[in-house]
């Protein structure tokens, strides 16, 4: 049995994707689609565009600058999340007040458009840094965080927001294909350097089949953003100005969002230190909110268990666009998700 309190000893929490803590934006030249979305807005004149340094292949972020305004465009693949107009049309007709960042309504009432196959939504511009998890960050995170989700569980309209599904049968197949490929299946990560995945398929195994067969407590279902990462918060002054990434939004039980999330605000605080530090307290600390706040019964067991989920459902997904779609583009994530699947291990395990 591993004994995870030594794993903790040796184990380098590093960053995710990201070095810099700042929004990096690079300049861009004026292509057709951008052109034919400003006319949209009604822009005329001369504009600056902008687009945001980013790993994600799902959606494209541009800033664009026309005369002494500053909006945020995003834009997604509309076949690829169809969840997301659905989100948009729910948020236009409630008021949240919390951290999360809305759409700008245009000028016809909608806060969207649909061209060319995508989905065009519009933010204000923000400048702030991302969340670097320093002592100062954590609790305002942790805090601004558990009172967003309390704020999504007094949300009615959730009929048609899509819910998330853990430990599906073609999930099971897609493993089943992996381990049938054995050390073969390395060649599909051999642009992630000194990355073997081989390497990891039997505690990726041993964690699926045991929570798989598991009753787990998850908590209620209610609306959740089930992709709070430090790249998805944008902070000023040490506290969160607004969290991102509206189409994130789920309707599922609120124990695997929440867990994932402090799984990834809490490993990106201990990356800032060199020598080990103690986490227990901020774990408890943890706990004790949601349980409070929204009065349920989590353990560290229980958060163990739903990250460890989360992070198993994740690692399927980019199997199973690489085995059926050919789809390399999620690969670079891979071994960020084998990390968290240590990181889980040590930061929640019982045997401490």
């Amino acid at each position: 049995m591993i004994n995870y309190r030594d794993l903790y000893k040796t184990y380098s929490f590093k960053k995710d994707l990201f070095s810099e803590s700042k929004v990096k934006f690079r300049k861009r030249k004026k292509n057709k689609f951008i052109n034919q979305i400003s006319k949209k807005l009604g822009i005329r004149g001369k504009y600056n565009l902008s687009s945001i340094v980013s790993k994600n292949p799902n959606s494209e972020i541009y800033r664009l600058s026309y005369k002494d305004k500053k909006i945020i465009l995003k834009v997604e693949k509309i076949s690829r999340n169809k969840n997301i107009t659905k989100i948009f049309n729910m948020f236009k007709k409630i008021n949240v007040d919390c951290k999360m960042i809305k759409p700008i309504s245009i000028d016809n009432g909608k806060n969207y458009i649909l061209h060319d196959r995508k989905v065009i939504s519009f933010y204000p511009y923000i400048n702030g840094t991302l969340f670097k998890g320093t002592k100062k960050q954590i609790f305002t995170a942790i805090d601004e965080i558990i009172d967003m989700f309390l704020a999504f569980s007094k949300i009615h309209d959730h009929k048609k927001i899509n819910n998330i599904k853990y430990f599906q049968n073609y999930q099971n197949r897609i493993l089943n294909k992996v381990i049938k490929r054995g050390k073969k299946i390395d060649l599909l990560f051999k642009t992630q350097k000194n990355f073997f995945f081989s390497k990891h398929m039997d505690i990726i195994i041993s964690e699926w089949n045991k929570l798989s067969e598991k009753k787990i407590y998850t908590g209620k279902k209610q609306i959740v953003h089930f992709d709070i990462h430090p790249h998805n918060i944008l902070m000023k002054r040490n506290k969160i100005e607004r969290i991102l990434d509206l189409s994130s939004i789920k309707y599922m039980p609120v124990g695997y969002a929440l867990s994932y999330s402090f799984l990834k605000i809490l490993r990106q605080h201990l990356s800032n230190y060199k020598t080990k530090k103690n986490f227990l307290f901020l774990v408890k600390y943890f706990i004790k909110k949601i349980n409070k706040k929204f009065l349920l019964t989590f353990s560290e067991d229980n958060i163990h268990d739903l990250a460890m989920c989360e992070i198993l459902r994740r690692i399927v997904i980019i199997l199973e666009r690489n085995l059926n779609r050919n789809d390399k583009s999620l690969n670079h994530i891979m071994p960020v998700l084998i990390n968290n699947m240590i990181e889980c291990k040590i930061l929640f395990n019982e045997q401490k």
